[in-house]
């Protein structure tokens, strides 16, 4: 029985830290960091967050789970530009 007793705090502490992490991304702080990104579907050239695609769809989802997961705008792009290189900024960086 006691035993239980000392699951009951961890459990709890568990679904607490779960619902946090899933809990919703503020719309605006996705849309500014998808505003940063160009969609890589290759068909529309367009910033992430003026698309519609399916594929801007998935990137978007990707972007807010970052958010949420507490990673900074600037993390969640360096994520990409890592993934699809500069290619995938909105606005290019080499001056």
């Amino acid at each position: 029985m006691r035993k239980y007793l000392v699951l009951i705090p961890i459990i709890l502490f568990v679904q607490i830290t779960n619902a946090c992490a899933s809990a919703s991304t503020d719309p605006a702080l996705v849309r500014n960091a998808a505003e940063k990104l160009m969609c890589t579907c290759g068909d529309c050239e367009l910033v992430l967050s003026n698309c519609e695609c399916p594929r801007a769809g998935e990137m978007t989802a990707l972007v807010e789970k970052k958010l949420s997961q507490g990673q900074s705008k600037e993390q969640v792009v360096q994520y990409f530009v890592v993934q699809y290189g500069e290619r995938v900024l909105a606005a290019s960086t080499n001056h």
